[in-house]
């Protein structure tokens, strides 16, 4: 979606609610941000969430991609295993 395109639908009329350090709740999106703690680390996570105004979808997409380093020993994070169907 950050693309423009809709995945699900493939309208063109996507919106983006930007989060930035310090805004807290963006208007427009349902969530801004994840605080990530592990041992003594912490650090907080910058969604942007886009929205198709055709069909509805959303997804969250993280702005501050270097920071998931720090997500496999982030308490309560716990790695999906992959299945094939």
């Amino acid at each position: 979606m950050n693309i423009g395109i809709c995945p699900k639908c493939q309208a063109g009329e996507v919106y983006r609610s930007l989060s930035a350090d310090g805004e807290g709740l963006a208007a427009g999106s349902y969530l801004a941000l994840i605080e990530l703690i592990a041992g003594k680390s912490q650090t907080t996570l910058w969604l942007n969430t886009y929205v198709c105004r055709a069909c509805g979808y959303v997804e969250v997409h993280v702005a501050n991609r270097d920071e998931l380093a720090l997500l496999p020993q982030a308490e309560g994070w716990t790695l999906v295993a992959a299945t094939r169907s």
